[in-house]
């Protein structure tokens, strides 16, 4: 899920609510409240690897992956809390449990769904915001549909099965109303 693209100002920085901690690993740094602290550590070695993994699959000019890349997440145990470590100006939507700020090359993840359920796969969750913001970082100022920006997503963090799933889904429900998918494929591109 893409936020709003409210552009970072030049040494801007975005406040925390006191008593959260800082974990690095590798070009990924954890920003979440101590108790959490093993949520960072079993998520540090999947961001690593899935932050070049993607960005090596997106690279379609072979650039590389820039050397001083690199992400910040920050996790909070409920989605009402992730507001108050949003970019100003940029609150994610209520229903949200993840989302992506490709201009301050930050996601914030909840450990739980709006309904108070927990998250499961973390890590895919992890990795689907990660490929937005691979995909912002070649794409720049071009825009791409929702739908291929989160069909790209998908397939990077869940795989080629998940696609075939999703598609197979998406043809038996195409074949009993078009009207349905409307929402999938807006007339104006999103991204």
């Amino acid at each position: 899920m893409f936020a709003s693209p409210v552009a970072k100002s030049a040494g801007e920085a975005i406040s925390l609510p006191s008593g959260y901690v800082q974990m690095k690993s590798g070009r990924c740094l954890f920003v979440l409240p101590p108790e959490n602290h093993r949520v960072a550590d079993d998520l540090a070695d999947t961001c690593d690897e899935a932050f070049e993994r993607i960005h090596v699959q997106l690279d379609m000019d072979g650039r590389g992956l820039p050397k001083d890349s690199h992400l910040e997440i920050r996790i909070v145990d409920v989605p009402g809390n992730m507001a108050a470590i949003s970019p100003p100006g940029s609150p994610p939507p209520p229903w949200s449990s993840a989302v992506a700020y490709p201009y301050y090359n930050l996601i914030i993840l909840s450990l739980h769904h709006a309904n108070g359920k927990p998250v499961e796969n973390l890590d895919v969750v992890m990795e689907h915001e990660i490929s937005h913001l691979a995909m912002r970082e070649i794409l720049g100022d071009k825009r791409v549909p929702r739908w291929f920006s989160e069909g790209v997503a998908v397939m990077q963090s869940e795989g080629w099965l998940a696609m075939k799933s999703s598609r197979s889904t998406i043809l038996k429900i195409t074949l009993a109303s078009r009207e349905k998918l409307a929402w999938l494929m807006p007339k104006q591109p999103t991204l």
